[in-house]
C-alpha cells in the first residue's frame, strides 16, 4: 500500500486508544519501552523525518500510537509486561514522487522498563492503484446457509492519471490461510517475495488500452457478476455485482457466464482444474502487479523445500503495486504473509461489536484520507492494513467512485 501525503513534523506524544473495556485490565506496575526508528540496509531516510509509530498488544487490545522526533526516536510509557508488535510509518514527498517507509517488529516482549526496541524501515513508491474493499465473509441466505457466491475485490484509482489495467495481475499469497506453521521453507527471503499460490489476469498486456481507469474510477473482480440479490442468488446478498468488470468464469464450472469480462488464469500451483474463484472465508492476503516477460513460467515457481508437494510462484516486492493482509483474528496476526514493506500491518473481519466473525455481509474497506473539490476521494494508504482499512457492510463501488467509460452494461 502506498499513501499519497506530506510528513507533518510533530512533538513526541502518545494516546492511548482502549479498543476493548472487556480484557486489558492489569493492575500492575506499568513499564515504558525506548523505540527507534533506523533505515534497513540500503535504505536512505530523509534527514529530519518524523515516523508515526503504534505499539499493539493483540492479547490485551490495547493499542498506544506516537510520533518520532527527526531522529527517529520516540518514548512510550504506559505498557503493562508483554508481547507487542512495534510499527514504524512516514511518507515523504519529492518533485512529485511520494516515498513510503514502513517496518515492523512483531512478538516483541516487553518484560523490564527502559528496554530499546529497534525497528528497521524499507521504501516503496506510492502506487497508483490500490485495493479498496475486499468482500470475502460470505452473507447467508434466510435458511441460515452460507452463500458464498458474491465475493468480489474493488481496485481503485487513487491518482489524478489514467491507468490502463490491461495485463493486471492478482495473486493469493501462500499459504492460502494464514496458520502458525513454523516449518515451510522456500528457499528465499520471505521479506522480499510474495509467494503466490494462484494468479488471475486483466486479458492483455502492458501497454495496450483496451481498459482505461480514470482518476476516482474503480474495477470490480468478481466471483461472479451477477444480481446475487435476485431470487436465483441471495435476497439477503448486500451486493448486486451485475455491473461488475471482471469474473473468473470456468465453463465446467458451477456458474453461468455473465456480462463481466472473463478473467485469465496465469498460474495455478496444481495441475487439477479450477472451476471457480475459491478463496480462504478466514483471511486473504492478495496483491497485485503487472506481469513481466517470463512470468510464470513453470520453470520459476518454487517448491517448498520441506515436504515438496506446495509449489508456489515468486514476485520481487518491489515489483507489487499493492497488498492487503488478511487474517482470521489477532491471534494470527504473527503469521501475516505480505512482506512487511507492503503491509506493515494486518486486518480481519468482525461483527459490529469489533468481535471476530465472518457470514455476516462484512467486509474490509480502505478509509478516505480526503475529498477534493470535485468529490473524489483519497483513500488512505499506509502500507499498514491495521490502521488504512476497516470493517464495514459490503458495498461495490462506495464513496461515489465511477465506472469506467467501456463498461456498457453496468447501471449509471
Amino acid at each position: 500500500m502506498k499513501r499519497l501525503m506530506m510528513i507533518v513534523s510533530a512533538a513526541a506524544s502518545v494516546m492511548l486508544l482502549q479498543t476493548s473495556c472487556e480484557q486489558g485490565t492489569d493492575n500492575g506496575s506499568t513499564v515504558s519501552v525506548n523505540i527507534e526508528v533506523v533505515a534497513a540496509e540500503g535504505v536512505e531516510v530523509p534527514t529530519g523525518t518524523v515516523f508515526d509509530v503504534t505499539v499493539t498488544n493483540y492479547d490485551t487490545r490495547t493499542e498506544q500510537t506516537a510520533s518520532t522526533d527527526e531522529s527517529g526516536k520516540v518514548s512510550v510509557s504506559g505498557l503493562v509486561m508483554g508481547r507487542y508488535t512495534v510499527t514504524a510509518t512516514a511518507s515523504v514527498s519529492v518533485e512529485g514522487v511520494t516515498s513510503l517507509y514502513t517496518g515492523t517488529q512483531s512478538n516483541v516482549n516487553v518484560l523490564e522498563d527502559g528496554m530499546t526496541i529497534t525497528v528497521p524501515v524499507s521504501v516503496t513508491e506510492s502506487s497508483q492503484l490500490v485495493i479498496k474493499e475486499m468482500y470475502y465473509g460470505f452473507s447467508k441466505n434466510a435458511a441460515g446457509s452460507n452463500y458464498i457466491h458474491d465475493q468480489f475485490i474493488e481496485i481503485y484509482n487513487n491518482s489524478d492519471e489514467t491507468v490502463y489495467a490491461d495485463g493486471l495481475c492478482i495473486g493469493n499469497l501462500m499459504p492460502e490461510l494464514a496458520t502458525g506453521k513454523a516449518n515451510y521453507n522456500w528457499g528465499v527471503d520471505t521479506q522480499e517475495y510474495c509467494l503466490l499460490s494462484r494468479v488471475l489476469k486483466v486479458p492483455g498486456n502492458v501497454g495496450d488500452n483496451n481498459y482505461p481507469v480514470a482518476p476516482g474510477e474503480s474495477i470490480l473482480l468478481c466471483k461472479w457478476a451477477k444480481n446475487h440479490q435476485a431470487e436465483d442468488g441471495n435476497p439477503l446478498s448486500p451486493v448486486d455485482l451485475s455491473g461488475g468488470e471482471f469474473e473468473y468464469y470456468y465453463p465446467e464450472g458451477p456458474q453461468q457466464d455473465e456480462s463481466a469480462v472473463n478473467l485469465e488464469l496465469a498460474y495455478s500451483r496444481t495441475e487439477s482444474a479450477y472451476t471457480q474463484w475459491t478463496t480462504s472465508l478466514n483471511g486473504w492476503a492478495y496483491a497485485i502487479f503487472f506481469p513481466e516477460d517470463g512470468d510464470f513460467d513453470e520453470a520459476n515457481q518454487l517448491r517448498e523445500l520441506n515436504d515438496g508437494v506446495m509449489y508456489s510462484y515468486p514476485v520481487k516486492a518491489d515489483r507489487i503495486l499493492d497488498a492487503v493482509e488478511c487474517v482470521r483474528d489477532e491471534t494470527q496476526v504473527a503469521n501475516k504473509r505480505v512482506p512487511d514493506v507492503l503491509d506493515s500491518g494486518a486486518i480481519w473481519l468482525t461483527d459490529e461489536n469489533g468481535e471476530a466473525a465472518t457470514g455476516l455481509g462484512r467486509s474490509i474497506v480502505r478509509k478516505v484520507s480526503s475529498t477534493l473539490e470535485d468529490g473524489r476521494v483519497i483513500l488512505q494508504d499506509t502500507n499498514n492494513s491495521s490502521s488504512d482499512f476497516e470493517c464495514m457492510t459490503a458495498q461495490a463501488r462506495r464513496y461515489g467512485a465511477g465506472i469506467p467509460s467501456w463498461n456498457t452494461w453496468a447501471s449509471r
